[in-house]
């Protein structure tokens, strides 16, 4: 399900997917998969969110508490999971399977 800027906000919990890439030879190479569970904490002037990271899984995965930003499209894009890190998920997992995990 697609969130709206109005359904998500600052102190909503949100899962992100993203693509990572690193710089070889002067190109971009993919280097895996990164999730992001994530409290936004406020909006900035310019179309960014500050996101107080709960746990991180895949490449280059984060340390709980880092605060990252992400772009308003990607937190529209992103998936509402509120209830679940407040316990009312019903033992909905947030990570399939694999890599490193902080937090929960």
């Amino acid at each position: 399900m697609t969130n709206t800027i109005k359904q998500i906000g600052p102190g909503s919990c949100i899962k992100i997917q993203e693509d990572v890439f690193y710089i070889d030879a002067g190109k971009h190479k993919h280097a895996g998969k990164r999730t992001i569970v994530g409290r936004i904490v406020d909006a900035t002037s310019f179309g960014f969110y500050n996101i107080e990271v709960l746990a991180s899984d895949g490449e280059n995965a984060y340390g709980k508490g880092v605060i990252i930003q992400r772009p308003a499209g990607n937190i529209i894009a992103a998936e509402d999971c509120t209830n679940v890190v407040n316990g009312i998920g019903n033992g909905r997992q947030l990570f399939i399977s694999g890599g490193h995990v902080e937090g929960y």
